[in-house]
């Protein structure tokens, strides 16, 4: 009885579901990098460092973050302080951050994962004529899913794109720095 238990649970609950399950039990919590064995942190960013270099791009470096979250592999496209990847207060990549987003296409695109986007802003406040954070955010992560797509990653891969605004800041501290400004690209958890 409890082999059929086991066996029904596994199958019809989510990861989310099998981790609480497992955390009550006492059991390890799987890590994202063990669900995505072909994604893990180090693995992804010599490949995306390697396709820079041959995409001549490698000076964009800098401007990726890879890190295992509880939904997945999140790869963070961050502003800098010396260079943005948006045109300032626009939702539209400059040079820099479409050169940047179709080299992480490109290599996404042989990844089985699926995908979701979020926009970022920073805190400060728009004009009041001016688009809202919410605006924005919403656009920069839409712009990033055509690029993508441009890339090669099918569209029946992507789950959600949102625009957050502010409300997320890489560094909550900090929330103008520049790094919160940014498109969150995440490689979902296997169901």
């Amino acid at each position: 009885m409890a082999f059929f238990l086991l066996m029904w649970l596994s199958t019809s609950t989510s990861m989310t579901e099998r981790s609480a399950i497992a955390a009550y039990f006492g059991a390890e919590q799987m890590a994202a990098s063990d669900v995505l064995p072909q994604t893990t942190v180090p693995a992804l960013e010599r490949l995306l460092s390697e396709t820079l270099a041959q995409k001549n791009a490698d000076n964009l470096q800098a401007h990726i973050g890879i890190e295992t979250a509880p939904d997945g592999l999140r790869i963070n496209l961050t502003d800098t302080p010396e260079r943005s990847l948006f045109n300032s207060g626009a939702s539209e990549f400059n040079e820099d951050g479409i050169a940047l987003t179709l080299a992480l296409g490109s290599v996404l695109a042989d990844m089985p994962q699926n995908v979701h986007i979020e926009g970022h802003t920073d805190a400060f406040k728009t004009a009041p004529d001016a688009r809202s954070n919410w605006v924005i955010s919403s656009n920069r992560a839409n712009a990033a899913l055509e690029l993508l797509r441009r890339a090669g990653v099918p569209p029946s891969r992507f789950t959600a794109v949102t625009g957050l605004a502010d409300t997320r800041p890489l560094i909550p501290t900090r929330p103008h720095a520049p790094v919160n400004r940014r498109i969150s690209i995440v490689l979902e958890l296997s169901e």
